[in-house]
């Protein structure tokens, strides 16, 4: 998740150099790829996913998808694994290089990849359409872009603990005011393929059950637990509020659907096309 360390700037979800705090965010992108990941190859390997393909995955947190792309266009392709912190996957080796990058601030070739990935990245951005821009612009003629984001609305619309929806309301204005957070823009990603021209357009969401005390929940509520001091110390919530929804999210009785998993693919127009 793009960050800045400057003080007086927007303040940081990034996760802090405590070996508590590393352990328990790389517990939680475990969980995230073991509840995402095998829908995520499913989607990619219907484009045709092959030997020799050179690929990018985009802010890859954990790693495991970018890996198994590598092990797909192997022999004779390779992946490009980036993200703005890399204490969550295992170095680059074989057909895979892991790149410390900033999506927002720093460039990528031009015309350099036959399939570029991006999952849970452009919601936490307000420079996301720019940053589609890049994506496109990296892509080769005729290659693929996949873009997979939430839509918050359904999840916000149904019926859920107080305390925990005092978290989640909390979580969800602190995001907004720190990164431009948008809760809606899975929604958007189809239009915003339309408008950059892309050809064989498709669209797809899904979502999943959380149950307390389990990992379809335990990813997002590890999250809420991290963030609760910056939570409390904008004043959105108290201690006895965070307490309480975390509480009520880890009962066995705790069922909710959880936010709608938008994916959407383009193929880029041939040579000449893309400005």
């Amino acid at each position: 998740m793009p960050y800045s360390d400057r003080e007086g700037e927007r303040p940081s979800y990034r996760v802090s150099d405590d070996a508590a705090e590393t352990t328990k965010e790389n517990r939680r992108l475990a969980m995230l790829a073991d509840l995402r990941d095998r829908r995520s190859a499913a989607y990619l390997e219907q484009l045709g996913l092959t030997a020799g393909w050179r690929c990018l995955d985009v802010g890859s947190g954990g790693g495991a998808l970018a890996q198994w792309m590598a092990r797909q266009v192997a022999p004779g392709g390779s992946v490009l694994s980036t993200d703005i912190d890399l204490r969550f996957q295992p170095e680059g080796s074989g057909n895979i290089e892991v790149r410390r990058h900033d999506i927002v601030h720093e460039d990528l070739p031009e015309n350099e990849f036959d399939l570029v990935h991006a999952r849970a990245l452009l919601q936490t951005i307000d420079q996301r359409e720019t940053v589609l821009d890049k994506l496109v612009r990296t892509t080769k003629p005729g290659g693929w872009i996949v873009v997979n984001d939430p839509e918050w609305s359904t999840f916000e619309r149904q019926p859920m603990p107080p305390a925990f929806r005092a978290l989640y309301d909390a979580m969800m204005a602190i995001g907004q005011k720190a990164n431009g957070y948008d809760r809606y823009w899975g929604g958007r990603l189809l239009a915003a393929f339309g408008e950059r021209g892309l050809l064989e357009i498709q669209c797809d969401g899904d979502a999943h059950a959380m149950r307390g005390g389990t990992e379809s929940a335990e990813w997002l509520i590890l999250a809420y637990e991290r963030a609760a001091p910056l939570l409390i110390q904008a004043a959105l919530v108290d201690q006895a509020t965070v307490d309480a929804g975390l509480r009520e999210a880890r009962r066995p009785e705790f069922l909710i659907m959880g936010p709608t998993s938008m994916v959407c693919r383009g193929r880029k127009p041939g040579a000449g096309y893309w400005k």
